[in-house]
C-alpha cells in the first residue's frame, strides 16, 4: 500500500453563522467547519480524494452528525468516508475520533469560547499521536504585520505551542477569496459603479478562488505527509497577484463601463478602525482588512505555489479575469455573498 493510501485525514470545526453583518466596517469573518464557509469549500475535494483512493480514510469532526450537508458528505465518499460526532466538553470524543488519524485539518470558527475549542483539540491530537496538523488559518498571513488584533496573537500563540508539542504544523494562508471579496463588505459596489480601493490601488494583492483552495489545500495533506521536510510551518498560497487597480481594469473591460475609484489611505484606514475597535468582538477582522491591504500584507511569496503546483502541474488556477467573465464585470450587482 502506497504512503497516499495509507493516510487518514480528519477535517474538524464547528457550526455556526458566517457573517453577522456584510456592512464594509462591521463585518466579521469566522469560517465555521466542515459545512461552513472554509469547511464547504475544501472538504468536496477531500471526499473525492477519499472515493478515488488518494487517502484512506476522511474523518469528519462534527458537533452535529445528522446534518444534511454531512450526511451527503458521507454518501458521497462511500466507505472511505465517516462523520464523527464530538463534544469539546467530553474531550474523550475528540481522542477517539481523531486515533489513528495521520493529518489533522482544522477549519474551526473564532466565534464563541474557541481558544478553549482549540485547547482541546490539540490536547485531543498530542493524546491520539496525530502527526501533522493544519490550524484554522484560511485567509490572512499575520506574521506579515506587526500591527496588534487579538484573532492574530491567539492563532500565533496556538502554532507554536502545537509545534512545542511536537507536531508537524502547517498554516496555510491564502489571502483574499475571489468570489467573496468584490462586495461592498470590501468597498465594491457595482449598483454605483464605485470601488473603495485601501492604499494606492498598485500594493500587491494576493487571493485565491474558492474553485482552487479545495485542490491547494490537498496537494499540501499530501505533501505534508509523504514529504514533511518540503513543506513549511506557514504556506501562501494564491490564484492571482494582480492589484486592486488592475482588478478593476479587469471588470472594467467585461463590463464596458469605468468604474470610479476612490482610494483610502493607510492613516485613513487606521483611524477608521480606531473609532470602532473597541466596540467589535475579538474575532471580527473585517474592518481591520483595509488595513492590512493599504501596508501590502498580502503581498503573498510564489514559494508555496512552487512546492504545491509548479508550473501549473496539478491544475490550473482561476483568475479575476475569468471571474470578471463569470459576472459580466459586475461583481455581487445588488446582492452580497452573505446574505
Amino acid at each position: 500500500m502506497s504512503d497516499c493510501l495509507a493516510l487518514t485525514i480528519a477535517i474538524v470545526g464547528t457550526l455556526a453563522p458566517l457573517f453577522a453583518s456584510c456592512d464594509y466596517y462591521n463585518s466579521t469573518l469566522h469560517p465555521p467547519g466542515p459545512t461552513g464557509f472554509i469547511g464547504s469549500i475544501i472538504t468536496p475535494t477531500f471526499v473525492k480524494a477519499a472515493k478515488d483512493g488518494e487517502i484512506a480514510q476522511l474523518r469528519l469532526l462534527t458537533t452535529d452528525v445528522k446534518k444534511p450537508k454531512i450526511q451527503k458528505y458521507v454518501e458521497d465518499g462511500g466507505e472511505q468516508v465517516e462523520a464523527f460526532g464530538i463534544n469539546y466538553d467530553q474531550p474523550s470524543t475528540l481522542e477517539d475520533a481523531l486515533r489513528g488519524v495521520n493529518v489533522l485539518v482544522s477549519v474551526m470558527g473564532a466565534e464563541g469560547d474557541y481558544s478553549k475549542r482549540k485547547t482541546v483539540l490539540l490536547d485531543a491530537a498530542c493524546q491520539s499521536g496525530v502527526e501533522v496538523y493544519f490550524p484554522s488559518e484560511w485567509g490572512t498571513n499575520h506574521n506579515r504585520t506587526k500591527r496588534y488584533h487579538p484573532i492574530f496573537e491567539a492563532k500565533s500563540h496556538h502554532h507554536h505551542d502545537a509545534e512545542a508539542r511536537g507536531l508537524k504544523v502547517v498554516a496555510v494562508y491564502t489571502g483574499l477569496i475571489i468570489e467573496f471579496c468584490f462586495c461592498k463588505w470590501f468597498g465594491v459596489d457595482s449598483a454605483k459603479n464605485t470601488w473603495v480601493i485601501p492604499g494606492t490601488g498598485n500594493e500587491p494583492c494576493a487571493m485565491t478562488s474558492s474553485a482552487d483552495l479545495g485542490p491547494y489545500s490537498l496537494r499540501a495533506v499530501l505533501l505534508s505527509h509523504n514529504e514533511p521536510d518540503r513543506m513549511p510551518s506557514q504556506l501562501e498560497i494564491y490564484s492571482d497577484k494582480g492589484t486592486w487597480n488592475s482588478y478593476a481594469d479587469a471588470m472594467e473591460k467585461v463590463s464596458g463601463n469605468p468604474i470610479r475609484r476612490e482610494y483610502l489611505s493607510l492613516e485613513q484606514a487606521v483611524k477608521n478602525y480606531d473609532a470602532v475597535k473597541d466596540t467589535l468582538p475579538p474575532h471580527m477582522l473585517g474592518p481591520f482588512l483595509p488595513i492590512l491591504t493599504a501596508e501590502n500584507a498580502f503581498d503573498h511569496s510564489e514559494d508555496g505555489i512552487k512546492v504545491l503546483n509548479p508550473d501549473h502541474k496539478f491544475f490550473k488556477p482561476k483568475t479575476v479575469a475569468e471571474y470578471a467573465l463569470e459576472v459580466d464585470g459586475k461583481p455581487w450587482l445588488n446582492s452580497s455573498p452573505f446574505g
